[in-house]
């Protein structure tokens, strides 16, 4: 729910504020059963003397509940991830008509600039921010595991209208 136990972290103010109706209010999108939200609640408790034990953990009825088969879990997760790029891409594509709208460019060649901050304290996430763009602009792409580096290298020619 949260980066790290830190003040400003805005999910982590909730919990500690005690705040679990607004907490839960910003993962309603997630259809999250209330005996999970109970257990979460019950485990993030600010005084760790009133978090539940592990043994109380285990005989928690979302614990000893049903478990999604691998296959349920793989879909639900291919899902949530075409959705979230789906959603990428859209907020891209405005962005990108956005700077085009403003962009003068001369009729035999357009070199478009397209900046975007994100706030990324880790490396992995900005590698994946730079591949769904390359993805939702048609360019492929692949993630190295054994080296941090993205080139992403992309000239338009403008059609003379």
């Amino acid at each position: 729910p949260f980066l790290r136990a830190e003040p400003g972290d805005k999910y982590y103010k909730k919990i500690w504020n005690g705040d679990w109706e607004s907490f839960w209010e910003v993962h309603s999108d997630e259809n999250l059963s209330e005996d999970f939200k109970d257990l979460v609640t019950k485990m993030f408790h600010v005084d760790p003397k009133d978090r539940l034990s592990l043994k109380e953990i285990k005989n928690h009825p979302w614990y000893r509940g049903k478990v999604p088969s691998r296959l349920q879990i793989f879909k639900r997760f291919t899902q949530r991830k075409k959705t979230l790029d789906e959603s990428i891409c859209n907020k891209e594509n405005q962005h990108k008509n956005d700077v085009i709208a403003r962009t003068k460019s001369s009729p035999k060649e357009a070199k478009k600039f397209y900046t975007q901050f994100f706030d990324v304290n880790d490396g992995d996430r900005l590698l994946d921010i730079l591949i769904s763009f390359a993805n939702c602009e048609g360019y492929s792409s692949v993630k190295s595991t054994e080296f941090f580096r993205v080139q992403i290298v992309a000239s338009e020619m403008a059609h003379e209208t």
